[in-house]
């Protein structure tokens, strides 16, 4: 399975990090605890995204449901 999460410093405040699982996360003291800023965001079909790109039909691509 294809995944990613995505790791981005603030644009306005470079001492802010964020963090994305399936639910958006916010540090801003270097990562010694953790602030969750969003609802589950977990997609409710399967289907792959037209954002994987040419990753799209490969097999890694394909969503599976975790346990």
């Amino acid at each position: 399975m294809l995944r990613t999460e995505p790791i981005v410093f603030s644009p306005i405040n470079p001492h802010i990090l964020y963090f994305a699982t399936n639910t958006l996360w916010k540090t801003m003291n270097a990562g010694q605890s953790w602030q969750q800023i969003s609802p589950d965001l977990t997609r409710p079909t399967f289907e792959v995204p037209a954002s994987v790109g040419k990753y799209r039909n490969e097999e890694t691509a394909k969503a599976t449901p975790r346990a």
